[in-house]
């Protein structure tokens, strides 16, 4: 079967996966299930074409300057009642729950 794979994934100018792949083996009647064709394909190292644009993620560079804090920021607390959090808020705060309706729905 791994020929078959070659040859079709070759002759499609290497573009096809292995959806496609295992199509045109069924179209050529091959019986064969898809999840083998993936397989084998990975053991040969076939991949498809992959369409659109793949995350890119930026990763700083260590020895790279940094640039200046304009805004001069300090991240220091200025008296001791700033370093605590908030206080957690109360019941009172939160509007009150809707009752949930059990049973029919609807005027009776």
């Amino acid at each position: 079967m791994m020929p078959q794979i070659q040859r079709i994934w070759e002759a499609n100018f290497r573009v096809y996966g292995a959806d496609k792949v295992w199509a045109q083996l069924r179209r050529e009647g091959f019986p064969v299930a898809r999840c083998a064709v993936e397989r084998l394909m990975r053991d040969l190292g076939l991949r498809g074409v992959v369409r659109g644009k793949t995350p890119g993620t930026t990763v700083g560079a260590e020895g790279a300057d940094r640039p200046a804090d304009l805004v001069q920021r300090q991240f220091v607390a200025q008296c001791k009642c700033q370093a605590k959090k908030d206080p957690p808020r109360s019941s009172k705060s939160y509007p009150p729950r809707r009752k949930q309706l059990v049973g029919r729905l609807g005027p009776a």
